[in-house]
C-alpha cells in the first residue's frame, strides 16, 4: 500500500505512520549506526504537556502538547492517543509566542475534540526532554525518517529515561518500513514500544493507560476482501499493542484476557480471509499459537484462582482451599514470569512488526483481495457454520476435547459474523444485542454468571425470523456455556496439578467436586443452547 504520511488529510490533519522499537540505550544505539542512511541531525526537543486536572483530553485519547524543536519556532500538537494505533492523526499549528494556544487549531478540530475544554482549563502536566539524532533511511523505494530518543520524563517530582528508536514513513510504503525495522529486533534485542511518551508521563502521574478493548473496524458493504482484512487487522493491532504493557505488569488479569483476546481475532481473520500457503500467512499463524499457548497458562491460573477459588468456594470452604490456594499463587507467578519472557522475545516482537505490515498490506496474505465483500461473505459464513454444525453433531454424547474443539470453532463461527456483520449483511439498521446491550462484536467479556441459565437469553424479538439478532444471540449464548464448562474442566485438571501435599490434595478434591457438580448443573442447559442455536436460521 503505497501512501505519503503527510499527504493524508483529515480536517487538516497529518497522519502519522510510525514503529517505535524500545531496548537498552547500547542496544539500540548500535541498531541505529548499523543503518545506512543520510547525513544524521541532531537536536534537542523540549515538550510539555498540557490536559485539565481531571485529564480530561487522556480520557477522550487525546494529548495536547508544546514542543521546543531547537532554535525552530515553538509548535502545538495535538495527537490522537490510541493505546497502540499503527496511524494516527494530528493537527500541528505554529505558537510563536511558546505557550499553549490551542486554539489556533482549526474549528473543526476544536468542535470536534476540544467542546466542553476550556483553554484556561489547561495546565501543564508532565514535561519530555529528548535529544534526537535523525537521518533518513531508504528500504528500497522507502524512505523514513528514524530516529534515536534519549532523554527523560518528569512529572510531579518524578522521573523515567526515554530509549527509543523511531521509525516515521515519509515516503512510500508503510509495509515497507515496517519490515525494514523488524530486521533490527533480533540482532540487536529490541522489542516492539507499545506505549508513547504521553502514556509514560501519565503514568508517573498514576494516571496509567487502561487496558485495551477490541475496537470494531468500519467495514462497509463496498469494500473489498482485502480492504476489509486490512481494516480488521489494523485494529487488532492497536487492540495487542495497547495490552502489552498492562499484560507484562502483570497487576491486572484482564491485560493477559485481552491479550488473547486480541490473538484469536488474528487467527480468526486469518482462517476466515486468508491464504494459507502464503508465507506472511504461516509466520503469522504459528507465533499467534505459540503466543496464545504461553498467555493461556496464566490465564488459566487467573481464572482459577479469582473465578474458582475466589468466587466459588472461598466463602465456604476457606481453610481447605488455603494450601491449594498458596500453590495456586506461586503457579501463577511463574507463569507471569513466563508471560514476560514471552513478550520481550524475538518471535512476539516479529509477530507484532507482521501484523502491523499486514495491517497496511494485506494483499499479500489474503486469498482473492478483490472480491467484492458482500458476494464472498455468505460464503465465508456459511463455510464457518457448516465447521460448527459438523463439529457439535450428536452434542450430548461429545466428549469433553470433542466440546473443546467445538468452542473453538463456534467463538470463530461469533468472530466471522462480528466482522462480517458489519459489511451491510443485515436486513434491519440495528446491531444485534449480547447480553442486553448493543453488540461490541470484538469484546469479549468473560461472563461473571456461575449459570448458563442465568446467560443471555435469546428476547421475543431476537426470535422472529431468520434475523441477525436471533442468530448471533443463539450463538453467544451457546459460545458462553461452552466456555463456562471448559473453565470449570481446566480447574478441575489445574487443581490436580497443583496438589502436592495431602492438604493439597484435599483441596483438590473439593474443585474437582465443585466442577463436577457444575458441569452436571449446566448440562441441560448447554443441550438447550445447541438446540436453540441448530434451529437459528442463519441470517445471510
Amino acid at each position: 500500500m503505497e501512501r505519503d504520511a503527510h499527504a493524508a488529510r483529515d480536517g487538516g490533519a497529518a497522519l502519522e505512520v510510525e514503529l517505535k522499537l524500545a531496548g537498552s540505550p547500547a542496544d539500540l544505539r548500535t541498531a541505529f549506526q548499523a543503518l545506512d542512511g543520510g547525513p544524521e541531525t541532531a537536536r534537542r526537543l523540549r515538550s510539555t504537556y498540557h490536559d485539565t486536572d481531571r485529564s480530561d483530553l487522556w480520557r477522550r485519547g487525546l494529548t495536547l502538547r508544546v514542543r521546543e524543536p531547537g532554535a525552530s519556532a515553538a509548535e502545538v500538537t495535538l495527537k490522537e492517543e490510541g493505546g497502540g494505533n499503527v496511524r494516527r492523526r494530528e493537527w500541528t499549528v505554529p505558537a510563536p509566542g511558546g505557550g499553549l494556544d490551542a486554539y489556533h487549531l482549526p474549528q473543526a478540530v476544536k468542535r470536534a475534540r476540544l467542546a466542553g475544554i476550556a483553554e484556561r482549563d489547561l495546565v501543564a502536566r508532565f514535561e519530555t526532554d529528548v535529544l534526537r539524532r535523525s537521518k533518513d533511511v531508504c528500504f528500497d523505494d522507502t524512505r523514513v525518517e528514524v530516529s534515536l530518543d534519549t532523554g527523560r520524563i518528569t512529572a510531579a517530582g518524578r522521573r523515567v529515561a526515554v530509549a527509543e528508536l523511531e521509525f516515521e514513513l515519509v515516503r512510500g510504503s508503510a509495509a515497507t518500513m515496517f519490515l525494514g525495522a523488524r530486521c533490527l529486533v533480533d540482532p540487536h534485542r529490541l522489542v516492539v514500544g507499545s506505549r508513547s511518551k504521553a502514556a509514560r508521563g501519565m503514568a508517573l502521574l498514576d494516571t496509567p493507560t487502561p487496558v485495551s478493548k477490541a475496537q470494531s473496524p468500519t467495514i462497509r458493504a463496498s469494500d473489498t476482501v482485502g480492504r476489509a482484512f486490512g481494516k480488521i487487522v489494523d485494529s487488532i493491532a492497536a487492540h495487542l499493542l495497547g495490552n502489552v504493557d498492562a499484560a507484562a505488569g502483570g497487576q491486572d488479569p484482564e491485560g493477559v484476557h485481552q491479550l488473547r483476546v486480541g490473538l484469536r481475532r488474528l487467527r480468526c481473520a486469518l482462517m476466515v480471509f486468508g491464504e494459507r500457503n502464503s508465507t506472511g500467512f504461516i509466520d503469522i499463524d504459528r507465533a499467534a499459537r505459540r503466543a496464545l499457548g504461553e498467555l493461556g497458562r496464566a490465564r488459566d491460573a487467573d481464572v482459577f484462582i479469582t473465578e474458582i477459588l475466589g468466587e466459588g468456594l472461598r466463602s465456604h470452604e476457606e481453610r481447605r482451599i488455603d494450601g491449594l490456594s498458596r500453590a495456586a499463587e506461586s503457579h501463577r507467578s511463574l507463569a507471569y514470569e513466563d508471560v514476560r519472557q514471552l513478550l520481550a522475545g524475538e518471535t512476539f516482537n516479529t509477530l507484532l512488526v507482521d501484523v502491523m505490515a499486514t495491517s497496511v498490506d494485506p494483499v499479500r496474505i489474503v486469498e482473492a483481495p478483490s472480491r467484492p465483500l458482500t458476494r464472498a461473505a455468505p460464503k465465508i459464513l456459511a463455510k464457518q457454520h457448516g465447521k460448527v454444525l459438523r463439529a457439535g453433531a450428536d452434542f450430548a454424547a461429545l466428549t469433553a476435547p470433542q466440546r473443546h474443539r467445538l468452542r473453538i470453532a463456534v467463538k470463530k463461527l461469533r468472530y466471522a459474523c462480528a466482522y462480517l456483520y458489519l459489511a451491510g449483511l443485515r436486513p434491519g439498521k440495528n446491531p444485534p444485542r449480547s447480553d442486553g446491550q448493543r453488540m461490541q462484536p470484538h469484546c469479549e467479556a468473560r461472563p461473571r454468571s456461575r449459570k448458563l441459565a442465568d446467560l443471555h437469553e435469546p428476547s421475543a424479538g431476537e426470535r422472529e425470523g431468520p434475523t441477525p439478532q436471533n442468530y448471533v444471540a443463539c450463538l453467544t449464548r451457546l459460545q458462553q456455556g461452552l466456555g463456562l464448562a471448559n473453565d470449570a474442566i481446566v480447574a478441575s485438571r489445574l487443581a490436580n496439578d497443583l496438589a502436592v501435599s495431602p492438604g493439597d490434595r484435599d483441596g483438590a478434591a473439593l474443585v474437582s467436586d465443585w466442577c463436577r457438580d457444575r458441569l452436571r448443573g449446566m448440562e441441560a442447559e448447554l443441550c438447550d443452547a445447541w438446540d436453540s442455536f441448530v434451529a437459528a436460521e442463519p441470517f445471510w
